[in-house]
């Protein structure tokens, strides 16, 4: 865990948020491929224990048929694994693309923090529309340099 790098990003002039103010505190965690997840994981849930806080756990798919029954599966497996260490996490299966959505989560679901993998699909153009719109500090993992 302590090997993962992960990089906060605060949006300029905002300050750091007053946890405690969140009640409950979520920390929405992007749904990424089995390897990030796994560098995403363990630091989200140590995260989310000292904050006493929730997770969301957010993924995106095509609107192909059956897909959603497969994405959802998958989601849930992931998010019984969380709760397995007595967070309680939450699902959202989204068919447009989670970066052009967070901007919206933050304020409907009073995010605290967000964590996403790297590489995030359309990695440029995400992360851009991330930073540009996102009013919340973002933690990025990056697994494939945890080597």
């Amino acid at each position: 865990c302590a090997k993962v790098p992960a990089l906060i990003i605060r949006p300029e002039g905002v300050p750091f948020p007053d946890l405690p103010r969140y009640t409950p505190l979520t920390i929405a965690l992007l749904f990424a491929p089995p390897l990030a997840q796994a560098a995403m994981l363990q630091p989200c849930v140590r995260l989310a224990q000292s904050f006493d806080a929730d997770l969301l756990l957010v993924g995106e798919h095509s609107p192909q048929a059956g897909e959603d029954a497969r994405s959802y599966a998958a989601l849930s497996a992931v998010a019984r694994e969380i709760e397995q260490s007595g967070i309680a996490v939450s699902r959202m299966l989204t068919h447009a693309p989670v970066a052009s959505q967070l901007a919206t989560l933050v304020h409907t679901q009073q995010l605290a923090i967000i964590a996403l993998p790297l590489p995030l699909a359309g990695t440029t153009a995400a992360i851009s529309t991330i930073l540009r719109d996102v009013n919340a500090p973002t933690l990025l993992f990056h697994p494939e340099a945890a080597g």
